[in-house]
């Protein structure tokens, strides 16, 4: 067994467009982490057949992906069945109707299982599957209260009978009268920087005559960075020239949580997008020039490394340690043999 810390990747990751909202978050924790992520090296061990290297799955993420799922799920069952209206006396039938047996815990299993089986396809996941399928288990009341909690919220959003759209279209174009789920909005953002192409998806854009609203969802607890990405999306489709010919701009942002916990506030003018143009670009481009130096920048952090896959290859990670309380610790062995025999163990 080598020592991983020496191991170098065949290609080091570039970092293309469009850009997008986590690529600037995984850029800013740590612009090492975000290469290794994307590097390839020599197939076998650490890393997948394709030589990258495998992630740990964690189930805060796995809780996201099965609720977001969930939901995509349940309005198309509304979308293309014609569902009534949120608060309507007949929206109770119709979900008896459409809906397979078991309703939307069935659905939220459902999710689960495909996230469950996805992840348990990378070896560094089959010692952890029992803990996730109990979590899951343990936490299916939990999701089915927030898929219901923004399902309402994704109803409620529905402003005209065009309905709401449960899908991405399948080209983009212009977003008229209506409320669109998973709404994709792209444009060039450069302020005192350079242009580069961004892109964003927006989970409602309600879209009225005179008021337009964009609502994103989000699982877990409130974040500073949940309000930056939701400006970031109103100032891509304050920008967008496909999907908003006519350059309008949105009046209100609405965070949704959980149990129908919400967070509005008006939208930024002219002037603060204008700020955030600037201030995002300027960002990115001083962490581009960090993930493309040789080797990539590292920030070795007690968040950053604590969840990060590839530190058993980060040379910054082990010269020099980061301390944290607790009983957990990472131990580099660089004579596994002589290593066991200390540790009590016998050779095969």
């Amino acid at each position: 067994m080598g020592n991983l810390a020496r191991t170098e990747p065949t290609t080091w990751p570039i970092v293309s467009e469009p850009l997008s909202f986590s690529t600037l978050m995984s850029l800013r924790t740590c612009p090492r982490r975000w290469a290794y992520s994307r590097a390839r090296f020599e197939p076998g061990g650490h890393f997948d057949d394709k030589g990258r290297i495998q992630e740990r799955a964690s189930w805060s993420a796995i809780r996201g992906r099965a609720v977001h799922k969930t939901l995509e799920r349940l309005l198309d069952i509304h979308q293309q069945n014609g569902g009534p209206a949120a608060g309507s006396w007949a929206l109770l039938q119709f979900w008896k109707r459409h809906l397979p047996q078991g309703g939307v815990p069935a659905v939220v299993a459902a999710a689960l299982d495909e996230e469950l089986a996805l992840i348990e396809r990378s070896s560094r996941n089959r010692t952890i599957m029992q803990w996730l399928k109990q979590c899951a288990a343990r936490n299916i009341g939990d999701l089915v209260a927030a898929a219901n909690s923004k399902l309402n919220l994704a109803l409620k959003a529905v402003s005209s009978p065009r309905g709401l759209a449960s899908k991405p279209l399948a080209t983009r174009r212009e977003l008229r009268e209506g409320s669109h789920a998973e709404a994709v909005v792209e444009a060039e953002l450069g302020g005192s920087s350079r242009l580069r192409l961004w892109r964003g998806t927006i989970d409602v854009a309600s879209i009225a005559a005179n008021r337009i609203v964009l609502v994103d969802y989000k699982g877990g607890d409130e974040d500073p960075s949940h309000r930056e990405q939701l400006e970031l999306y109103a100032l891509l489709y304050a920008k967008d020239a496909l999907v908003n010919p006519a350059g309008r701009r949105a009046a209100e942002l609405m965070l949704a949580y959980d149990r129908g916990r919400t967070i509005v506030w008006p939208a930024p003018d002219a002037t603060q997008l204008a700020l955030i143009e600037n201030r995002t670009s300027d960002e990115i481009e001083h962490l581009i020039k960090l993930a493309e130096s040789s080797p990539p920048a590292a920030q070795p952090s007690i968040d950053a490394c604590g969840f990060c896959s590839a530190r058993a290859l980060c040379s910054a990670y082990w010269n020099e340690p980061v301390a944290g309380e607790g009983a957990y610790f990472d131990l580099e062995l660089r004579d596994c043999y002589e290593a066991a025999l200390l540790m009590g163990f016998e050779a095969a």
